[in-house]
């Protein structure tokens, strides 16, 4: 009959063992944490500049289809300084604490024909010159 003895100071396992120290966790955890904190800030950034890029995107969108409210609705309409900002903000709906600033007066006729015009649009973060092209409104960035 086989008997096996225990001796003081070989309680070491036959294989080593699987899985990691609390200390190599701590040394993973302390990097990944290092790196977050230098990537998050432009990562952030580059988030913010995304959606403003698609609100820039969204205002061109509701400047080409002014013709099309306008034919809807039959009359002439000339955006100047002296037009209320609720017409303004009824053809080009903007994000709040956004501009825009028309170089001469924007005529579309009833038909839906407008004339030509520069403008600046003013984000919170950037200036930007847009042209708004005879005969359909078309916006471009210049």
């Amino acid at each position: 009959m086989r008997t096996s003895a225990i001796f003081p100071g070989n309680n070491k396992p036959d294989r080593p063992s699987a899985g990691f120290t609390l200390l190599e966790l701590m040394v993973a955890l302390a990097v990944m944490g290092l790196a977050m904190a230098l990537v998050a800030p432009s990562g952030m950034r580059m988030v913010a500049s995304w959606q403003e890029r698609d609100e820039v995107h969204s205002v061109l969108r509701e400047i080409a289809a002014i013709p099309a409210k306008v034919r809807r609705d039959k009359a002439a309409v000339t955006l100047d300084s002296s037009t209320s900002a609720e017409k303004v903000h009824e053809l080009i709906p903007l994000p709040a604490g956004w501009e825009m600033e028309l170089d001469q007066p924007l005529k579309i006729h009833a038909s839906g024909a407008c004339e030509q015009t520069d403008a600046t649009l003013t984000t919170p973060h950037q200036e930007l010159r847009l042209r708004i092209q005879t005969p359909f409104c078309h916006p471009i960035l210049l």
